[in-house]
C-alpha cells in the first residue's frame, strides 16, 4: 500500500520532442524575467514574515487594529482607482 502511494507521488510525465514543438504556449520569459520573478516572490514573502514577527514581538493585540486600518485604506485605494478609471480624467486605450 505504501509503495503504491509513493509510486503515484513520484511519477513523472514523459515529454517527447514533438510535444515540445507542438506546444501552443509562447516561450516569452527570459532568464532576467524569471530571476526577477523569483526575487520578487522572495521579497513579497518577507513582508508577511516581517509583519508576523512585529505582531508577535512589538505590537501585541494592537496589530488587529493595525490590520483593520490597512484593510480599510486598501479598500478606499481600490475604490479611488476604480473611480479614476471610469472618469473623464484618465483615458485608457482599448486593445
Amino acid at each position: 500500500m505504501l509503495g503504491r502511494v509513493l509510486a503515484v507521488l513520484a511519477r513523472k510525465k514523459t515529454i517527447s520532442d514533438e510535444s515540445v514543438e507542438k506546444s501552443e504556449l509562447a516561450r516569452c520569459l527570459t532568464v532576467v524575467d524569471l530571476t526577477l520573478l523569483g526575487v520578487g516572490s522572495t521579497l513579497g514573502l518577507g513582508v508577511y514574515v516581517l509583519a508576523g514577527a512585529v505582531a508577535k514581538n512589538e505590537a501585541g493585540p494592537a496589530v488587529t487594529i493595525s490590520f483593520l486600518v490597512a484593510a480599510v485604506a486598501s479598500a478606499f485605494a481600490g475604490e479611488f482607482t476604480f473611480v479614476l478609471q471610469n472618469s473623464s480624467l484618465v483615458w485608457y486605450p482599448k486593445d
